[in-house]
């Protein structure tokens, strides 16, 4: 699983030229030790978390957090395919609160 996340990245900082993280000690520390928290999470809490954090990008409308979620997720999950599933169904799940939500007040 850590050769797969540490792939990922890397294949990440690549396609979206985000090379800078390997010229910028902190920043590439940070990212370690944000993957190593990560990775010591029980997945259970770490699929709870996520779509807690996409429930808030959805509820809160900010666009830019759903595009760093969704990058990360293959990142988070081991690979393309989960994260893909992952994104996705915390993606649902939050714009199913968004939406009921709105829906609470309307008449």
């Amino acid at each position: 699983a850590v050769t797969l996340r540490v792939g990922g990245r890397a294949a990440l900082v690549s396609a979206v030229g985000l090379d800078f993280a390997n010229e910028n000690p902190a920043l590439k520390e940070n990212m370690d030790t944000f993957l190593n928290y990560a990775g010591s999470l029980d997945q259970g809490l770490e699929v709870l978390l996520f779509i807690l954090a996409w429930t808030a990008v959805k509820v809160l409308c900010f666009d830019a957090g759903g595009v760093v979620l969704a990058l990360s997720a293959g990142i988070l999950f081991g690979g393309v395919l989960q994260g893909a599933f992952f994104s996705a169904f915390a993606a649902t799940v939050g714009s199913s609160v968004a939406y009921l939500l709105a829906k609470v007040d309307s008449p």
